[in-house]
């Protein structure tokens, strides 16, 4: 698959790789967002390429989520006790050396997605997906968390233009078929709103 889908992801996915590069080594159980240290933080924003392994590896027989919209709008994703539980186990398996497991599973998610075709048909947790829709839902939970990262470890990185913004543009699609859109304009000015506010 190429063109501006696959680079966003290829920017997130290296991007994600920069900021593990920058975590003291001391630093992987400190604090990182919510139940998450850092290395369970680090672990769920790795699952965004582990996903991609995982599901390509398992082709599905027809389209059952037509798009990344409707993906993040869908009623078949995990409740947030589940996807807590899969953050602290994701950090685990990075093993001793986190680092160097981001880099790897990177490398290989990349290099999948610049192989495959963009309709190929992939099982994801949702239901049926083509790659094409399914990768820009990647690039949102890699651009997320590593700005989540960022933020725990006091970092001082901007993530790539290209997929912050294809993040932003997915995001914004959400938002306006959950009819949030008030609340996601009312923080873009700045204005005082909470975190249940902007909630997909």
């Amino acid at each position: 698959m190429q063109g501006p889908i696959a680079e966003a992801f290829t920017e997130a996915a290296e991007w994600l790789v920069s900021l593990a590069s920058d975590v003291p080594d001391d630093a992987w159980d400190q604090p990182g967002l919510g139940v998450w240290d850092v290395r369970s933080l680090l672990g769920h924003g790795a699952r965004a390429l582990a996903t991609v392994e995982d599901y390509v590896a398992k082709p599905a027989a027809r389209i059952d989520v037509p798009s990344a919209v409707d993906y993040f709008v869908g009623d078949a994703l995990a409740s947030p006790e589940a996807i807590a539980a899969r953050g602290v186990a994701a950090g685990e398996a990075l093993g001793p050396d986190p680092l160097t497991s981001v880099t790897a599973l990177a490398s290989r998610a990349t290099a999948l997605v610049a192989s495959t075709p963009a309709d190929a048909l992939l099982s994801t947790i949702a239901g049926g997906m083509s790659l094409e829709s399914y990768l820009p839902t990647r690039t949102v939970e890699l651009i997320v968390h590593g700005c989540d990262l960022a933020t725990a470890l006091e970092l001082a990185s901007e993530p790539p233009e290209r997929a912050a913004g294809a993040a932003a543009r997915l995001l914004l699609e959400v938002h306006l078929r959950h009819g949030t859109l008030s609340a996601l304009c009312l923080a873009l000015a700045g204005r005082p709103i909470t975190a249940e506010d902007l909630s997909i």
